[in-house]
Protein backbone atom coordinates (compact mmCIF):
# COMPACT_ATOMS: atom_id res chain seq x y z
CA UNK A 1 0.00 0.00 0.00
CA UNK A 2 2.85 2.40 0.81
CA UNK A 3 4.52 2.09 -2.59
CA UNK A 4 1.16 1.98 -4.35
CA UNK A 5 0.17 5.30 -2.79
CA UNK A 6 3.65 6.73 -3.48
CA UNK A 7 3.70 5.69 -7.14
CA UNK A 8 0.14 6.90 -7.76
CA UNK A 9 0.83 10.17 -5.99
CA UNK A 10 4.14 10.65 -7.82
CA UNK A 11 2.47 10.03 -11.18
CA UNK A 12 -0.25 12.55 -10.36
CA UNK A 13 2.22 15.19 -9.23
CA UNK A 14 4.51 14.42 -12.16
CA UNK A 15 1.57 14.83 -14.52
CA UNK A 16 0.98 18.24 -12.99
CA UNK A 17 4.62 19.10 -13.55
CA UNK A 18 4.36 17.93 -17.16
CA UNK A 19 1.43 20.27 -17.69
CA UNK A 20 3.40 23.06 -16.02
CA UNK A 21 6.54 22.33 -18.03
CA UNK A 22 4.53 22.28 -21.26
CA UNK A 23 3.10 25.67 -20.38
CA UNK A 24 6.58 27.03 -19.62
CA UNK A 25 7.95 25.65 -22.92
CA UNK A 26 5.21 27.32 -24.94
CA UNK A 27 5.69 30.63 -23.14
CA UNK A 28 9.49 30.46 -23.45
CA UNK A 29 9.29 29.80 -27.18
CA UNK A 30 6.48 32.21 -28.04
CA UNK A 31 7.27 35.09 -25.68
CA UNK A 32 11.06 34.67 -25.36
CA UNK A 33 13.40 36.46 -22.91
CA UNK A 34 11.29 39.64 -22.63
CA UNK A 35 10.41 41.84 -19.67
CA UNK A 36 6.87 40.46 -19.82
CA UNK A 37 8.19 36.89 -19.51
CA UNK A 38 10.52 37.94 -16.69
CA UNK A 39 7.53 39.39 -14.80
CA UNK A 40 5.62 36.15 -15.31
CA UNK A 41 8.57 34.09 -14.02
CA UNK A 42 8.88 36.26 -10.90
CA UNK A 43 5.12 36.31 -10.23
CA UNK A 44 4.63 32.57 -10.68
CA UNK A 45 7.76 31.72 -8.68
CA UNK A 46 6.98 33.97 -5.73
CA UNK A 47 3.23 33.51 -5.38
CA UNK A 48 3.04 29.82 -6.23
CA UNK A 49 5.79 29.27 -3.67
CA UNK A 50 3.77 31.22 -1.10
CA UNK A 51 0.66 29.24 -2.09
CA UNK A 52 2.57 26.02 -1.45
CA UNK A 53 3.74 27.38 1.89
CA UNK A 54 0.21 28.25 3.04
CA UNK A 55 -1.16 24.88 1.89
CA UNK A 56 1.70 23.00 3.53
CA UNK A 57 1.37 24.83 6.84
CA UNK A 58 -2.39 24.22 6.92
CA UNK A 59 -1.92 20.49 6.22
CA UNK A 60 0.82 20.17 8.83
CA UNK A 61 -1.29 21.89 11.50
CA UNK A 62 -4.10 19.43 10.91
CA UNK A 63 -1.67 16.49 11.02
CA UNK A 64 -0.13 17.69 14.29
CA UNK A 65 -3.54 18.30 15.87
CA UNK A 66 -2.48 21.87 16.60
CA UNK A 67 -6.03 23.13 17.05
CA UNK A 68 -9.62 22.81 15.92
CA UNK A 69 -10.28 22.54 12.19
CA UNK A 70 -12.24 25.79 12.30
CA UNK A 71 -9.39 27.74 13.90
CA UNK A 72 -6.87 26.22 11.51
CA UNK A 73 -9.13 27.26 8.65
CA UNK A 74 -9.32 30.84 9.95
CA UNK A 75 -5.55 31.01 10.36
CA UNK A 76 -4.99 29.62 6.86
CA UNK A 77 -7.37 32.25 5.44
CA UNK A 78 -5.39 35.02 7.13
CA UNK A 79 -2.11 33.61 5.82
CA UNK A 80 -3.61 33.46 2.34
CA UNK A 81 -4.76 37.08 2.46
CA UNK A 82 -1.43 38.55 3.62
CA UNK A 83 0.42 38.19 0.26
CA UNK A 84 -2.46 39.92 -1.53
CA UNK A 85 -2.31 42.83 0.89
CA UNK A 86 1.47 42.99 0.55
CA UNK A 87 1.24 43.08 -3.25
CA UNK A 88 -1.35 45.87 -3.24
CA UNK A 89 0.78 47.97 -0.88
CA UNK A 90 3.88 47.28 -2.97
CA UNK A 91 2.10 48.40 -6.13
CA UNK A 92 0.85 51.55 -4.40
CA UNK A 93 4.44 52.50 -3.60
CA UNK A 94 6.40 51.24 -6.62
CA UNK A 95 3.76 50.96 -9.41
CA UNK A 96 4.66 47.44 -10.53
CA UNK A 97 4.94 46.72 -14.23
CA UNK A 98 2.54 44.00 -15.44
CA UNK A 99 0.62 44.21 -12.14
CA UNK A 100 -2.24 42.06 -13.42
CA UNK A 101 0.03 39.03 -13.76
CA UNK A 102 1.20 39.38 -10.16
CA UNK A 103 -2.34 39.96 -8.88
CA UNK A 104 -3.84 36.92 -10.61
CA UNK A 105 -1.28 34.64 -9.02
CA UNK A 106 -1.66 36.32 -5.63
CA UNK A 107 -5.44 35.93 -5.38
CA UNK A 108 -5.14 32.17 -5.99
CA UNK A 109 -3.40 31.73 -2.61
CA UNK A 110 -6.58 31.67 -0.43
CA UNK A 111 -7.85 28.74 -2.50
CA UNK A 112 -4.59 26.90 -1.85
CA UNK A 113 -5.24 27.54 1.86
CA UNK A 114 -8.62 25.80 1.61
CA UNK A 115 -6.94 22.94 -0.22
CA UNK A 116 -4.28 22.65 2.50
CA UNK A 117 -6.77 22.20 5.34
CA UNK A 118 -8.77 19.66 3.34
CA UNK A 119 -5.65 17.74 2.29
CA UNK A 120 -4.52 17.59 5.93
CA UNK A 121 -7.80 15.90 6.81
CA UNK A 122 -7.29 13.40 4.00
CA UNK A 123 -3.75 12.60 5.18
CA UNK A 124 -4.94 12.05 8.76
CA UNK A 125 -7.50 9.61 7.44
CA UNK A 126 -4.89 7.67 5.44
CA UNK A 127 -6.22 9.04 2.12
CA UNK A 128 -3.12 10.67 0.64
CA UNK A 129 -3.81 9.96 -3.05
CA UNK A 130 -6.83 12.18 -3.71
CA UNK A 131 -5.13 15.38 -2.59
CA UNK A 132 -2.15 14.69 -4.84
CA UNK A 133 -4.51 14.01 -7.74
CA UNK A 134 -6.37 17.31 -7.36
CA UNK A 135 -3.09 19.23 -6.97
CA UNK A 136 -2.50 18.73 -10.70
CA UNK A 137 -5.60 20.74 -11.64
CA UNK A 138 -4.12 24.31 -11.59
CA UNK A 139 -1.27 23.33 -13.92
CA UNK A 140 -3.66 21.47 -16.23
CA UNK A 141 -6.14 24.33 -16.51
CA UNK A 142 -3.32 26.85 -16.93
CA UNK A 143 -1.76 24.79 -19.74
CA UNK A 144 -5.12 24.59 -21.51
CA UNK A 145 -5.81 28.31 -21.01
CA UNK A 146 -2.78 29.45 -23.02
CA UNK A 147 -4.39 27.99 -26.14
CA UNK A 148 -7.56 30.05 -25.69
CA UNK A 149 -7.31 32.90 -28.25
CA UNK A 150 -8.00 35.74 -25.80
CA UNK A 151 -5.47 38.24 -24.48
CA UNK A 152 -1.73 37.82 -24.03
CA UNK A 153 -0.18 34.40 -23.43
CA UNK A 154 1.13 35.14 -19.95
CA UNK A 155 -2.24 36.58 -18.87
CA UNK A 156 -3.99 33.43 -20.06
CA UNK A 157 -1.59 31.28 -18.05
CA UNK A 158 -2.23 33.34 -14.91
CA UNK A 159 -6.02 33.22 -15.34
CA UNK A 160 -5.84 29.46 -15.89
CA UNK A 161 -3.92 28.97 -12.67
CA UNK A 162 -6.53 30.92 -10.72
CA UNK A 163 -9.44 28.94 -12.17
CA UNK A 164 -7.60 25.67 -11.52
CA UNK A 165 -6.97 26.64 -7.90
CA UNK A 166 -10.69 27.24 -7.38
CA UNK A 167 -11.60 23.82 -8.80
CA UNK A 168 -8.82 22.09 -6.83
CA UNK A 169 -9.97 23.61 -3.53
CA UNK A 170 -13.63 22.77 -4.12
CA UNK A 171 -13.03 19.12 -5.05
CA UNK A 172 -10.56 18.45 -2.23
CA UNK A 173 -12.78 20.06 0.39
CA UNK A 174 -15.75 18.00 -0.76
CA UNK A 175 -13.75 14.77 -0.61
CA UNK A 176 -12.23 15.55 2.80
CA UNK A 177 -15.64 15.25 4.45
CA UNK A 178 -15.28 11.47 4.07
CA UNK A 179 -12.18 11.46 6.31
CA UNK A 180 -13.42 11.28 9.88
CA UNK A 181 -10.81 12.60 12.31
CA UNK A 182 -11.23 13.81 15.90
CA UNK A 183 -11.43 17.58 16.23
CA UNK A 184 -8.86 18.95 18.68
CA UNK A 185 -9.40 21.91 20.99
CA UNK A 186 -6.27 23.89 21.87
CA UNK A 187 -5.58 27.51 22.67
CA UNK A 188 -5.05 30.03 19.91
CA UNK A 189 -1.56 30.72 21.28
CA UNK A 190 -0.48 27.10 20.77
CA UNK A 191 -1.88 27.16 17.26
CA UNK A 192 -0.02 30.36 16.33
CA UNK A 193 3.30 29.14 17.80
CA UNK A 194 3.10 25.84 15.93
CA UNK A 195 2.03 27.58 12.72
CA UNK A 196 5.01 29.93 13.00
CA UNK A 197 7.41 27.05 13.59
CA UNK A 198 6.04 25.04 10.65
CA UNK A 199 6.15 28.15 8.45
CA UNK A 200 9.77 28.72 9.41
CA UNK A 201 10.74 25.22 8.33
CA UNK A 202 8.56 25.35 5.21
CA UNK A 203 10.26 28.59 4.18
CA UNK A 204 13.30 26.45 3.39
CA UNK A 205 11.39 24.90 0.50
CA UNK A 206 10.05 28.16 -0.91
CA UNK A 207 12.99 30.43 -0.06
CA UNK A 208 15.41 28.67 -2.38
CA UNK A 209 13.60 29.45 -5.67
CA UNK A 210 12.82 33.00 -4.53
CA UNK A 211 16.41 33.64 -3.49
CA UNK A 212 17.63 32.07 -6.72
CA UNK A 213 15.46 34.34 -8.87
CA UNK A 214 16.50 37.36 -6.82
CA UNK A 215 20.18 36.72 -7.58
CA UNK A 216 19.40 35.82 -11.21
CA UNK A 217 17.68 39.16 -11.87
CA UNK A 218 21.11 40.80 -11.62
CA UNK A 219 22.23 38.97 -14.78
CA UNK A 220 19.37 40.01 -17.09
CA UNK A 221 16.17 38.55 -18.52
CA UNK A 222 17.85 35.75 -20.50
CA UNK A 223 19.69 34.33 -17.50
CA UNK A 224 16.55 34.54 -15.34
CA UNK A 225 14.49 32.66 -17.93
CA UNK A 226 17.23 30.03 -18.45
CA UNK A 227 17.51 29.44 -14.71
CA UNK A 228 13.75 28.99 -14.51
CA UNK A 229 13.81 26.52 -17.42
CA UNK A 230 16.82 24.65 -15.99
CA UNK A 231 15.01 24.08 -12.71
CA UNK A 232 11.88 22.59 -14.32
CA UNK A 233 13.05 18.94 -14.33
CA UNK A 234 14.61 19.30 -10.87
CA UNK A 235 11.52 20.83 -9.33
CA UNK A 236 9.33 18.30 -11.13
CA UNK A 237 11.28 15.34 -9.77
CA UNK A 238 11.63 16.58 -6.20
CA UNK A 239 8.10 17.89 -5.79
CA UNK A 240 6.47 14.89 -7.44
CA UNK A 241 8.33 11.87 -6.11
CA UNK A 242 9.60 13.57 -2.94
CA UNK A 243 6.21 14.99 -2.01
CA UNK A 244 4.39 11.76 -2.90
CA UNK A 245 6.76 9.59 -0.85
CA UNK A 246 6.70 12.09 2.01
CA UNK A 247 2.90 12.28 2.10
CA UNK A 248 2.59 8.50 1.88
CA UNK A 249 5.09 8.03 4.70
CA UNK A 250 3.35 10.59 6.94
CA UNK A 251 -0.06 9.12 6.19
CA UNK A 252 1.18 5.61 7.05
CA UNK A 253 2.86 6.84 10.21
CA UNK A 254 -0.38 8.55 11.26
CA UNK A 255 -2.16 5.18 11.35
CA UNK A 256 0.83 3.30 12.86
CA UNK A 257 1.96 1.48 9.68
CA UNK A 258 5.66 0.95 8.67
CA UNK A 259 7.47 3.40 6.37
CA UNK A 260 10.13 3.04 3.63
CA UNK A 261 13.33 1.02 3.98
CA UNK A 262 16.69 2.84 3.81
CA UNK A 263 17.64 1.04 0.59
CA UNK A 264 14.50 2.08 -1.26
CA UNK A 265 14.84 5.69 -0.06
CA UNK A 266 18.34 5.82 -1.60
CA UNK A 267 18.01 3.77 -4.78
CA UNK A 268 14.82 5.35 -6.12
CA UNK A 269 16.11 8.98 -5.99
CA UNK A 270 19.42 7.90 -7.57
CA UNK A 271 17.56 6.26 -10.45
CA UNK A 272 15.56 9.46 -10.91
CA UNK A 273 18.86 11.38 -11.05
CA UNK A 274 20.18 9.11 -13.82
CA UNK A 275 16.95 9.48 -15.82
CA UNK A 276 17.17 13.25 -15.36
CA UNK A 277 20.70 13.32 -16.82
CA UNK A 278 19.69 11.26 -19.84
CA UNK A 279 16.88 13.69 -20.63
CA UNK A 280 19.02 16.84 -20.49
CA UNK A 281 20.32 16.91 -24.14
CA UNK A 282 16.82 16.48 -25.54
CA UNK A 283 15.41 18.96 -23.04
CA UNK A 284 17.92 21.68 -23.98
CA UNK A 285 17.38 21.16 -27.72
CA UNK A 286 13.60 21.36 -27.46
CA UNK A 287 13.51 24.32 -25.09
CA UNK A 288 15.89 26.57 -27.01
CA UNK A 289 14.47 25.91 -30.48
CA UNK A 290 12.26 28.67 -31.82
CA UNK A 291 13.24 31.59 -29.52
CA UNK A 292 16.10 34.07 -29.87
CA UNK A 293 18.58 33.15 -27.12
CA UNK A 294 22.28 34.05 -27.11
CA UNK A 295 25.15 31.82 -28.27
CA UNK A 296 26.03 30.83 -24.69
CA UNK A 297 22.48 29.73 -23.84
CA UNK A 298 22.85 25.98 -24.71
CA UNK A 299 26.01 25.51 -22.62
CA UNK A 300 24.62 27.54 -19.73
CA UNK A 301 21.29 25.69 -19.65
CA UNK A 302 23.06 22.31 -19.89
CA UNK A 303 25.33 23.16 -16.97
CA UNK A 304 22.41 24.33 -14.82
CA UNK A 305 20.46 21.16 -15.61
CA UNK A 306 23.36 18.83 -14.74
CA UNK A 307 23.93 20.49 -11.37
CA UNK A 308 20.23 20.33 -10.54
CA UNK A 309 20.22 16.66 -11.60
CA UNK A 310 22.95 15.89 -9.07
CA UNK A 311 20.93 17.74 -6.43
CA UNK A 312 17.86 15.55 -7.01
CA UNK A 313 18.67 12.51 -4.77
CA UNK A 314 19.33 14.51 -1.62
CA UNK A 315 16.42 16.88 -2.34
CA UNK A 316 13.95 13.98 -2.60
CA UNK A 317 15.22 12.38 0.62
CA UNK A 318 15.02 15.75 2.37
CA UNK A 319 11.37 16.13 1.30
CA UNK A 320 10.52 12.81 2.96
CA UNK A 321 12.50 13.40 6.14
CA UNK A 322 11.23 16.94 6.56
CA UNK A 323 7.62 15.79 6.47
CA UNK A 324 8.24 13.02 8.96
CA UNK A 325 10.18 15.34 11.28
CA UNK A 326 7.64 18.20 11.06
CA UNK A 327 4.96 15.93 12.44
CA UNK A 328 6.62 15.54 15.87
CA UNK A 329 9.42 18.13 16.14
CA UNK A 330 9.48 20.75 18.87
CA UNK A 331 8.85 24.34 17.81
CA UNK A 332 12.24 25.55 19.12
CA UNK A 333 14.17 22.96 17.11
CA UNK A 334 12.22 23.87 13.99
CA UNK A 335 13.05 27.57 14.39
CA UNK A 336 16.77 26.88 14.80
CA UNK A 337 16.89 24.52 11.83
CA UNK A 338 15.00 26.93 9.56
CA UNK A 339 17.20 29.90 10.48
CA UNK A 340 20.43 27.92 9.92
CA UNK A 341 19.38 26.61 6.49
CA UNK A 342 18.08 30.01 5.34
CA UNK A 343 21.31 31.78 6.32
CA UNK A 344 23.35 29.04 4.65
CA UNK A 345 21.30 29.42 1.47
CA UNK A 346 21.96 33.16 1.30
CA UNK A 347 25.68 32.79 2.01
CA UNK A 348 26.13 30.04 -0.58
CA UNK A 349 24.32 32.08 -3.24
CA UNK A 350 26.46 35.15 -2.56
CA UNK A 351 29.66 33.09 -2.63
CA UNK A 352 29.07 30.96 -5.70
CA UNK A 353 27.38 33.69 -7.78
CA UNK A 354 30.40 35.93 -7.24
CA UNK A 355 32.73 33.11 -8.35
CA UNK A 356 30.99 31.41 -11.31
CA UNK A 357 28.08 33.69 -12.20
CA UNK A 358 24.48 32.59 -12.68
CA UNK A 359 25.38 28.89 -12.68
CA UNK A 360 26.55 29.43 -9.09
CA UNK A 361 22.87 29.64 -8.10
CA UNK A 362 22.46 25.96 -8.98
CA UNK A 363 25.73 25.13 -7.18
CA UNK A 364 24.40 26.87 -4.07
CA UNK A 365 21.22 24.78 -4.16
CA UNK A 366 23.32 21.61 -4.49
CA UNK A 367 25.49 22.57 -1.49
CA UNK A 368 22.53 23.45 0.72
CA UNK A 369 20.68 20.21 -0.07
CA UNK A 370 23.78 18.11 0.69
CA UNK A 371 24.25 19.79 4.06
CA UNK A 372 20.53 19.56 4.82
CA UNK A 373 20.70 15.80 4.22
CA UNK A 374 23.54 15.53 6.74
CA UNK A 375 21.73 17.60 9.36
CA UNK A 376 18.42 15.74 8.99
CA UNK A 377 20.32 12.44 9.17
CA UNK A 378 21.77 13.53 12.52
CA UNK A 379 18.45 14.85 13.83
CA UNK A 380 16.57 11.68 12.88
CA UNK A 381 19.46 9.40 13.97
CA UNK A 382 19.72 8.00 10.45
CA UNK A 383 23.33 8.60 9.39
CA UNK A 384 23.26 5.52 7.15
CA UNK A 385 20.64 7.10 4.89
CA UNK A 386 22.52 10.39 4.52
CA UNK A 387 25.86 8.64 3.95
CA UNK A 388 24.49 6.38 1.21
CA UNK A 389 22.61 9.18 -0.57
CA UNK A 390 25.58 11.56 -0.56
CA UNK A 391 27.98 8.80 -1.65
CA UNK A 392 25.70 7.91 -4.55
CA UNK A 393 25.45 11.56 -5.58
CA UNK A 394 29.24 12.00 -5.49
CA UNK A 395 29.67 8.82 -7.57
CA UNK A 396 27.23 10.02 -10.23
CA UNK A 397 28.91 13.44 -10.25
CA UNK A 398 32.27 11.77 -10.81
CA UNK A 399 30.89 9.85 -13.78
CA UNK A 400 29.59 13.08 -15.30
CA UNK A 401 32.99 14.75 -14.93
CA UNK A 402 34.84 11.76 -16.40
CA UNK A 403 32.62 11.27 -19.44
CA UNK A 404 31.74 14.90 -20.21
Amino acid sequence: MLWKASVFGALCLLLGRVFGAGREFVLAREVGPTDEMASYVLASTIFLALAGLVAGVASALVLRGAGSLRNIGYLAAVLGALPILGLVLCDAVYRLEHFQIFFLFAISIPFYAVYGVANGRLLCGGLSSFGMLTSTIPALVSAIAIFVPMGMLVDRAAWGNLLGAVVMAALTRHRSRLAEIPDVTKSAGVLVVQATAISAVSVINIASPIIDRFFATGFGSQELVLLNLGAILYVGATTSLGLAMGNAAVSRESIGAPSFSVLSMVLVPLLVCVAFMLLIPVFVTVVLSGASYGMTAPALLTGICFIYALTTPCAIINQINMRLWNRTAEARSMFIFAAAILILNLLCNMLFVSVVGVIGIAVATFTVQILQTVVLGIIRSDSKLSTLSISGTVFLGGLVVVFS
